[in-house]
C-alpha cells in the first residue's frame, strides 16, 4: 500500500464512477487507516450530496460516464461550495488532447489513464493534495 496523505493529514477521496470496481481498486491501493477514506458514488449529483457531509480533499471523476460528460461534471463540481476547491483528477481510458484541454479549462487538475495503475494514480493524488487541500476535508 502507498500513502497519499500530506503533512500527516488524512484525506477524504471522493470517487465518482459508475463502475464500483474503481472504488475497490482505490481501497486496495490506499491504506485507509493511514491515508483517509475512499468515498464512492456512481454519479456527480450523488457526489455533491455526499460532499455536503464529507468534504473531499481530492475528487476522482470518471471521464466517460453515461449520464454526464466530463465537462458538465466538472462545471457542477467547481460550482458547488462543498467541492469547489477540491482538486479533480479525471480518469479516462484514453488521453485525447482536445478532451483534456476542455477539462482543464473548466477546472480539472490532472488526468489519469484507466485502468488505474498504482504509481501513476498515487502520484496524481499526491500532487492534487499538495496543490490544494481544503482544511474542512482533512481530519
Amino acid at each position: 500500500m502507498v500513502s497519499v496523505s500530506h503533512n500527516g493529514f488524512r484525506a477524504n477521496i471522493l470517487v465518482i464512477d459508475e463502475d464500483p470496481r474503481t472504488a475497490q481498486v482505490m481501497r486496495r491501493i490506499l491504506d485507509e487507516s493511514r491515508d483517509g477514506r475512499v468515498l464512492a458514488v456512481p454519479d456527480v449529483l450523488g457526489g455533491l450530496r455526499l460532499a455536503c457531509q464529507e468534504p473531499p480533499a481530492v475528487i476522482l471523476l470518471d471521464g466517460m460516464m453515461q449520464d454526464m460528460d466530463r465537462v458538465t461534471g466538472l462545471l457542477l463540481l467547481k460550482a458547488h461550495p462543498s467541492t469547489r476547491i477540491a482538486p479533480v483528477v479525471v480518469m479516462t481510458p484514453r488521453l485525447r488532447p482536445p478532451d483534456m484541454e476542455a477539462a482543464y479549462r473548466v477546472g480539472a487538475h490532472a488526468h489519469v489513464l484507466k485502468p488505474l495503475q498504482n504509481e501513476r494514480l498515487t502520484n496524481a493524488l499526491q500532487a492534487a493534495l499538495v496543490a490544494g487541500r481544503p482544511a474542512a476535508a482533512l481530519s
